[in-house]
């Protein structure tokens, strides 16, 4: 919904503020924290099964992996994006 909401935004001509990229940064980053733990316990839950190739779960592990690994995920963004928000709360 978040991120409908703000290219709703765009596609009608406006532009995203600093709290629109801060809140669609919380949203990703939560997102992938919590697809990692859903994966992570699936992958749990299968035994062996998706350490063998060519295995979907397997593959869906590494790639979750893969993303939260990335900077642009890191929970630090959750702190980041908190930051911009609690100024314009307090104004």
């Amino acid at each position: 919904k978040t991120f409908q909401e703000a290219e709703a935004k765009v596609a009608a001509g406006g532009k995203l503020t600093a709290d629109d990229h801060a809140i669609l940064r919380q949203v990703a980053t939560w997102t992938h924290v919590k697809t990692g733990e859903v994966v992570a316990t699936c992958f749990r839950w299968a035994g062996t099964t998706p350490v063998r190739n060519p295995n979907v779960l397997g593959r869906c592990m590494r790639d979750i992996l893969v993303a939260n690994a990335h900077m642009l995920f890191d929970p630090k963004t959750l702190t980041n994006a908190g930051a911009v928000l609690v100024e314009r709360w307090l104004a």
